[in-house]
């Protein structure tokens, strides 16, 4: 059957594993189903997300639709609404947006800071921690060897019995999402949570990285109140900057591709001349691993690259630094690129800045939650290489950790 090994490989949540391991044996390019031809190089992603690429959102997204009011900027297949609405929403994320949210931000990380020693949480159930199982069930769907039969079944106006039929944690979901906002449910929370938690598997994994990111937080601030959002993330916290950059390259919220289809008078994709109907795509976590773009380290948490250097032996001139940055996508691209990155990075530098300040961080003794193992086989074996789960946005459990307060 089509795409029965995607659809096998998502349902495992190791579909990003499989892609890799496809790339490694095939090359930087390979079909992974019939109409599903997907690429591992900066060139296929430039020309795939091009602002004049002939291309569009396939009819996947369509299978998220609760409903035919169920549009958003995310799964809106339609490019002209598509713009309408994200002009709309570009309004929410305006610089002086930021200034509004850094007080919102900065109080919600001084409150789990300190919740960290020990405290007393606040009763009640927490609906947000439910949530990334619910997406995880929701967004299976589209990877199903019966997309097309059940983009047939809503556009014969059968979407409100297919609603009687959902799973019951998809129904969950829906609920909570008629309290909220589906977009940024999905695209604002449990993404930023994986970034801050691959950051800090990767700090505490990387000792020296992480003692360096220390020194220079700490001997840059004198007090956590000092810490502001704005200019100086990119001139004072360069170091911090790297780390959020490298974390995000190897932990990427999304790890399998951002998948498009080929319109009416085909498209040229790297060079390949693709027909009409061609789904195509440019894989994040076989890309950010590519070795003949990042180099034989590539697999390594090595935030240096990001920050360029007068010494030659570091190899990092501006043009190789300059390189490497437009090939990091994880935000995406032109009209592709998210709306919310400022704000997911006021959240992970703030969150890792206050909190390294006031903490000594470290991996727990003994666990491993979160790490590969050998026994796990090709692509995974690796004990310093945070392992996500694939369900559209990434999964995790772990690290877990241990925070001592300065001065203890």
């Amino acid at each position: 059957m089509p795409g029965l090994p995607s659809f096998y490989h998502a349902c495992l949540g190791d579909r990003h594993i499989w892609l890799w391991q496809q790339f490694q044996v095939y090359g930087n390019k390979f079909r992974a189903a019939p109409n599903v031809l997907l690429f591992n190089t900066p060139e296929a992603w430039n020309s795939l997300f091009d602002i004049k690429a002939n291309v569009r959102k396939p009819g996947f997204y369509d299978a998220w639709l609760r409903n035919n009011n169920d549009l958003n900027t995310l799964n809106c297949t339609d490019v002209a609404l598509h713009a309408k609405k994200r002009r709309l929403l570009n309004l929410a994320f305006t610089e002086r947006s930021l200034r509004v949210w850094e007080p919102f931000v900065t109080k919600h990380t001084d409150r789990w800071n300190q919740l960290l020693p020990g405290e007393k949480r606040e009763p009640g159930e927490n609906k947000l921690k439910v949530i990334s199982h619910f997406i995880a069930e929701h967004m299976k769907s589209p990877s199903s060897p019966l997309l097309e039969l059940i983009l047939c079944l809503k556009s014969r106006g059968l979407s409100n019995l297919m609603e009687l039929a959902m799973p019951k944690n998809i129904k969950e979901y829906s609920k909570i999402v008629q309290e909220s906002a589906h977009l940024l449910i999905i695209a604002g929370s449990d993404t930023t949570t994986n970034m801050i938690c691959a950051a800090f598997f990767y700090l505490t994994h990387f000792p020296r990285a992480y003692a360096k990111l220390v020194n220079e937080i700490r001997e840059t601030f004198s007090s956590p109140g000092e810490m502001v959002y704005g200019q100086a993330l990119l001139t004072d916290w360069k170091y911090l900057r790297a780390c959020m950059d490298e974390a995000i390259r190897l932990a990427p919220a999304g790890p399998s591709e951002l998948e498009r289809t080929v319109l009416r008078g085909g498209a040229t994709i790297a060079g390949d001349v693709l027909p009409e109907g061609v789904n195509v795509g440019v894989v994040h976590w076989a890309f950010n691993r590519n070795e003949e773009f990042y180099g034989g380290d590539a697999h390594i948490f090595r935030p240096e690259r990001w920050i360029v250097s007068d010494n030659p032996a570091d190899g990092n001139p501006e043009e190789e630094v300059n390189r490497v940055k437009r090939g990091l996508h994880t935000f995406g691209k032109d009209v592709g690129n998210c709306i919310g990155e400022k704000v997911a990075r006021l959240s992970l530098s703030m969150t890792i800045a206050r909190t390294l300040w006031r903490f000594d961080v470290r991996a727990a003794p003994g666990e491993r939650l979160g790490e590969r193992r050998p026994e796990l086989g090709w692509g995974r074996r690796d004990r310093n290489t945070y392992m996500l789960r694939d369900a559209y946005i990434a999964l995790r459990e772990g690290p877990i950790l241990q925070f001592k307060e300065r001065g203890e």
